[in-house]
């Protein structure tokens, strides 16, 4: 997995992925974002509408998730 950079706003290292679960009546959802947990920026989320996605597909958003974070200007 790549390395996260740091926040752009704040230009601090304090930085995770983070998980968030949700879901409706008919599907259940898993998105992943990076978040800065000095000044709460978060990037843009990667989603997948099946929560019971394998292992692999969790790392390879995940790894979406980074790239966006790391991408942004």
């Amino acid at each position: 997995m790549n390395e996260i950079k740091p926040c752009p706003f704040c230009r601090l290292k304090n930085v995770s992925v983070e998980a968030f679960v949700g879901g409706w009546s008919y599907y259940n959802y898993i998105s992943y974002f990076v978040y800065c947990n000095d000044c709460r920026a978060s990037g843009p989320r990667t989603t997948s509408i099946d929560d019971d996605s394998t292992k692999e597909a969790k790392n390879k958003l995940k790894q979406i998730a980074i790239e966006r974070w790391n991408n942004r200007e």
